[in-house]
């Protein structure tokens, strides 16, 4: 076991905390998501943008909508700053007040979830380890991430806050407390 030597001064007396430091990839994806698992917004292929804006915002805490095919695969994921691009791509230089609500009602309503989804979709596995998530999610700059099963149906969702309260906890699992020898 590893620990780091972490020096404290309490009332006059120096301490010596030991720490244990559990890295990371000893604990696995299905470890974190017994403790934190939350269902991800998904929306199918052929559901409409104005289907996709509804069950973000039902679900206030997501900010992405995976699109699953008609097996509730992964095919792609579509996030609230892709959704505002497409719907007001037109109008960057105009007022709000401006846009013409009929134009962005049509788009709104005839695109589709999966003709918007990005396929550049990064996800994990329950058995990965969470220092390959973490390091996965620091590379992409990902806020959240899909877990999927082998047959890329999703089961649930990280996020990279998640990954920093194990590590948090872990560390303050196995805090020690020693005075030092004299």
């Amino acid at each position: 076991m590893r620990y780091s030597k972490q020096e404290k001064h309490i009332k006059g007396k120096t301490k010596y905390i030991l720490v244990l430091t559990l890295p990371l990839r000893k604990l696995k994806v299905k470890d974190l998501m017994d403790k934190v698992w939350r269902r991800p917004v998904t929306a199918h292929e052929d559901e409409t943008l104005d289907d996709v804006v509804e069950k973000l915002a039902q679900c206030r805490y997501s900010r992405i909508a995976y699109v699953v095919d008609a097996e509730n695969r992964l095919k792609g994921i579509i996030s609230l700053g892709m959704l505002m691009k497409v719907l007001f791509r037109k109008y960057r230089a105009r007022a709000i007040s401006a846009i013409a609500t009929s134009s962005i009602l049509r788009v709104y309503t005839s695109e589709k979830a999966g003709e918007l989804a990005s396929r550049s979709v990064h996800y994990t596995y329950p058995e990965e380890s969470l220092d390959e998530v973490l390091r996965k999610m620091l590379t992409h700059n990902l806020k959240e991430i899909p877990v999927i099963d082998k047959n890329k149906r999703i089961i649930g969702e990280l996020w990279i806050i998640d990954l920093l309260k194990a590590k948090i906890l872990a560390e303050k699992k196995h805090l020690r407390t020693r005075t030092p020898i004299k």
